[in-house]
């Protein structure tokens, strides 16, 4: 059954907030998935049209401990920000050294391990403040900020800075509501080698992965170039789970050498932002080469898409990123079930014992509330297909066409041989206490094959 999110849910996420402004985020060296949807200032809200957007650049050497007198450089930062104790334009958030936007989707359900300072209590949510921490900011130009220490309440309940964390340092104009700039860099102590963290900015409207990531599906064959450069895996071959980004680019066929999913996660990241041009992501450096029409994988891409090979040291991650994933699903790398990339959760189950109920022509109804003959399928749009029967059908066939009434929306259409009409349902129907507003019962036919389903972009079951 779909799960219910409600802000009693996230009663211990912190401060998320509406997206009233496109957020800016500077992905450093370290880029982890899901950081743009962590936090949205309060301060946006209400936002009018500001002289400029911030913009980091550079973040100096971010050393763990209470004072790690870090300076950040970039434009438009306004002028007299400087503060100690609490500001509504400068936050830090540690995400701790392996954080991911895993913890926040499952507040409540699992060990919360990131916090943030600076911000202070005024960013809670439900009476829940993760910002106590404060800090010093002494100096605040239009181009630099000095980040000298965290002052009040550092140290308790584990809130402490240290070696391997990854930190995000977000600014807000000093006197104009903007939205953030972000960079994520990591800590590292004082004596290791380099210079900070160069942060180079991708603007997206919320979270920049949307699908799939952070599994591993299989150990696979490693195939390797002339020179011992890693290729992307064989499709249908892939060692760990696609990842949908948010524009609709795909990172798959993903294949690891020393490496682990995590890691081909963060570097995926950065190939949506480099979009075919070489970068260096969480320390391995990245170089692609221009592949279509004719190629190994071209059959799950249209047009033009990029092969990927990241290497530190030994170490080797290798997948293909496009912006144009063909009609197949990433199933190619992620073995989820279904067509189109457009699966986030659910899917995939057998059919249930139930009673099939039938309406005017033998048409098969959706499913009694509570009594699905196959599990739920969430699509990345957040709409769902639930209350799912079959009759004479499997779950498989009911999940291929499901992902077509995602794409229909209310309409007819046909899919995996299938046709398909919806009827739409709202207040007062069978099954509206599963549903917000609006909702659509589809009855799929093909010859005395039949799957029946709910499909509703607000589902509140």
């Amino acid at each position: 059954m779909p799960p219910t999110f409600s802000p009693a849910h996230l009663a211990h996420c912190g401060p998320i907030r509406h997206l009233l402004a496109t957020v800016t985020i500077c992905l450093g060296l370290v880029p982890v998935a899901g950081v743009a949807a962590v936090l949205w200032s309060a301060g946006t809200a209400g936002a009018v049209a500001a002289p400029c957007q911030p913009r980091i650049t550079h973040v100096s050497k971010f050393p763990p401990g209470k004072a790690p007198n870090v300076t950040v450089t970039g434009t438009c930062f306004g002028t007299g920000g400087a503060f100690k104790g609490d500001s509504d334009h400068f936050r830090i958030t540690d995400l701790g050294p392996k954080g991911t936007i895993s913890e926040l989707e499952n507040a409540g359900k699992i060990p919360q391990t990131w916090w943030n300072a600076c911000a202070g209590s005024t960013d809670a949510i439900n009476g829940y403040s993760p910002n106590v921490v404060t800090c010093d900011v002494p100096s605040w130009t239009n181009t630099s900020i000095t980040f000298r220490s965290f002052g009040t309440y550092y140290g308790e309940d584990g809130w402490v800075v240290s070696t391997g964390d990854k930190i995000v340092v977000q600014v807000w104009h000093a006197s104009s509501p903007t939205s953030a700039s972000w960079c994520l860099v990591s800590v590292a102590a004082a004596s290791a080698p380099g210079g900070g963290t160069s942060c180079s900015s991708v603007e997206v409207a919320g979270d920049p992965v949307i699908g799939g990531g952070s599994k591993e599906l299989n150990s696979g064959t490693d195939h390797f170039s002339a020179n011992h450069k890693l290729l992307p895996a064989a499709l249908g071959s892939g060692q760990c789970q696609y990842q949908e980004f948010i524009d609709r680019s795909y990172q798959a066929q993903i294949a690891v050498f020393e490496a682990n999913c995590t890691e081909a996660d963060a570097v995926g990241i950065g190939a949506f932002q480099a979009r075919g041009a070489a970068y260096h992501s969480d320390g391995f450096a990245c170089t692609a080469s221009a592949a279509g029409a004719g190629s190994e994988w071209a059959s799950t891409w249209v047009g033009t898409y990029y092969v990927y090979d990241c290497q530190t040291g030994a170490v080797q991650v290798a997948f293909n990123w496009g912006p144009h994933y063909g009609t197949s699903s990433p199933s190619t790398s992620s073995g989820s079930s279904g067509g189109g990339g457009v699966i986030a959760g659910g899917g995939g189950g057998s059919a249930n014992g139930g009673t099939d109920y039938f309406g005017p022509g033998h048409s098969l109804l959706p499913a009694p509330l509570g009594n699905g003959q196959c599990e739920y399928q969430e699509f990345s749009d957040k709409s769902y297909q639930a209350q799912i029967a079959v009759d004479g059908a499997n779950c498989t066939q009911a999940d291929a066409v499901g992902i077509g009434a995602d794409k229909a929306r209310g309409a007819a259409y046909s899919a995996d041989g299938f046709s398909c009409k919806g009827a739409r349902e709202g207040a007062g129907s069978e099954w509206a206490k599963a549903w917000t507003g609006t909702y659509y019962a589809y009855d799929c036919k093909t010859g005395a094959e039949q799957v029946a389903f709910n499909w509703g972009a607000n589902y509140s079951y």
